[in-house]
């Protein structure tokens, strides 16, 4: 079967020790059988006592109010058609193990404009990775090399969070990150980021793709959307349309997890 990404399968008792006050994930314990590497497998290896590690990704709360979500295809294996964050799953070892990585799934996903000018993200210590997104993007076809674009400034804001004691190469270290986990027990790390922009003059493109076998770039061009978390009412942001009240029962349970976060009063602090 053809590998998209690496996550890992923990067992209870085995692998993963989930506490009240927290986790402990020991990845020395997985085995080279635990490694999943696509939805097939994903689906195959759903089971009681067994968890994944690790997804993640996230989004921006743009003008304290409003948040940029994506729709999922209507083939896709894993919640069709629903409304998300911009998320993904680790690609190796180093991401399993260091759970702020899962960010750059936000940048590998979504570009927005402002009448056609490129707000380009800008995120102090995590920089560099935005670039690579970008980067990417750029060689494959996603993005232009000469579009015009200007800052945008990002602000981290920091949600309620917990400890996750995470095993590796034969030390436990402490990261404490905002997660949940969905009804699989897939582990999701999730990332928010405020920024202040011009909403009537904004559009979106889905800047995720993959290589076919012949090396090909194969487009996703999946539907963005703004989320009024006033009204409940989605936007469109990569087609002309109405906007349509979305229900949580067409979310997928990371979204409706940081929905519920988003209506407490958040503290726009760093990381």
């Amino acid at each position: 079967m053809p590998r998209f990404y690496q996550i890992v399968r923990l067992i209870e008792g085995r692998s993963i020790f989930p506490h009240p006050d927290k986790f402990l994930v020991d990845l020395d314990a997985a085995r080279e059988s635990d490694l999943i590497e696509n939805d097939i497998a994903f689906g195959a290896a759903i089971a009681p006592g067994t968890w994944f590690w690790l997804s993640g990704g996230g989004t921006l709360l743009l003008n304290g109010r409003f948040l940029v979500l994506v729709q999922r295809s209507a083939q896709a294996r894993v919640n069709p058609g629903k409304y998300s964050l911009f998320t993904g799953r680790a690609d190796d070892e180093v991401e399993r193990a260091e759970p702020l990585m899962l960010i750059r799934e936000l940048f590998e996903e979504l570009l927005l404009f402002e009448k056609g000018v490129l707000l380009a993200p800008q995120l102090d210590d995590w920089q560099p990775l935005v670039d690579r997104a970008h980067a990417g993007m750029r060689e494959a076809g996603i993005l232009g090399r000469d579009v015009a674009q200007r800052p945008l400034v990002l602000t981290p804001i920091r949600l309620p969070d917990s400890v996750m004691r995470i095993r590796h190469n034969g030390a436990a270290r402490d990261h404490r990150f905002t997660w949940t986990a969905s009804f699989t027990n897939d582990i999701n790390a999730l990332f928010l980021f405020g920024a202040q922009c011009d909403i009537d003059r904004l559009t979106a493109r889905d800047g995720e793709f993959y290589r076919d076998d012949g090396g090909q770039v194969v487009r996703s061009e999946r539907e963005l959307y703004l989320y009024d978390l006033t009204t409940e009412m989605a936007h469109p942001l990569t087609s002309e349309g109405d906007a349509r009240l979305v229900g949580r029962v067409e979310m997928t349970e990371p979204l409706q997890y940081l929905i519920g976060l988003c209506q407490r009063p958040p503290q726009l602090e760093p990381f």
